[in-house]
């Protein structure tokens, strides 16, 4: 999920396609700066407007370059094999992703102590009791310095890192919210007492709650629980929304 209003994270979410129209649109712009205008003082003030016009997208475009992150959100269903961190981490540097919010890892201090040098970037992990639950967000090398663990709690179910960057701080969550209804609810609450005062909230993780039919599969049904009404108020509340709903509308 990601946080709505008027900041610069769809700056970060541009598509290739959007990148590519914009690439478009700033080659016509310099184009028509090329033509030289007739001597009089209206073209020489539409000139220096058009200038700065194209000045103004040049900085924009240098600023979508500098911002720009690959996220994604990962349920492992269990990672603690080396050789599938291996491959896992091979895909991240594949997919140039900055940011990957996990959660049911499995892993404890010892596993983390040995896959830590096989990722280049920083791993910031949250593990449960018993080897079971677990979250984590794994940063890669090129942002991991502008990044700081700010919580963690003590079951691996919620993490929250922040990323400074472009004098903004973006917030990153993973969580993994229980199977059970009751602790479910109990769960959310928490959730939106945590983010409600936040700005700029990008939340990965795995909620065990379908938020209409459309999440679901096969012959199940939506839920309408006292856990999703939970996680509806944080939605309202806290001003986020589905990303992938927002784009894949049915």
């Amino acid at each position: 999920m990601d946080e709505g209003g008027d900041t610069n994270v769809d700056v970060c979410s541009l598509t290739s396609k959007e990148l590519r129209k914009f690439k478009k649109h700033q080659r016509k712009l310099e184009r028509r700066a090329l033509i030289k205008p007739t001597p009089n003082v209206n073209a020489s003030r539409s000139s220096q407007v058009s200038e700065k016009k194209i000045e103004m997208d040049k900085q924009f475009y240098y600023f979508i370059c500098i911002i720009m992150v690959l996220i994604c959100s990962f349920n492992c269903n269990g990672l603690k094999n080396v050789n599938n961190f291996q491959n896992f981490v091979s895909v991240l540097y594949d997919k140039r992703t900055s940011f990957a919010l996990l959660q049911e890892t499995f892993w404890d201090k010892s596993y983390v102590d040995v896959i830590k040098n096989m990722y280049e970037g920083k791993i910031y992990e949250c593990n449960g009791y018993n080897s079971r639950q677990g979250v984590a967000i794994m940063v890669a090398n090129s942002v991991k310095d502008k990044t700081k663990l700010v919580y963690k709690d003590d079951e691996g179910r919620f993490i929250h890192v922040s990323y400074e960057t472009g004098g903004q701080i973006f917030n990153f969550v993973s969580v993994y919210a229980p199977n059970n209804c009751i602790e479910r609810a109990r769960y959310f609450k928490f959730v939106n007492s945590y983010i409600e005062n936040l700005q700029n909230v990008i939340i990965g993780g795995d909620f065990n709650t379908t938020l209409s039919n459309l999440d679901k599969g096969g012959k199940s049904k939506h839920s309408i629980d006292e856990a999703y009404r939970e996680l509806n108020k944080t939605i309202c509340n806290c001003n986020i929304y589905d990303v992938w709903r927002a784009r894949n509308e049915c």
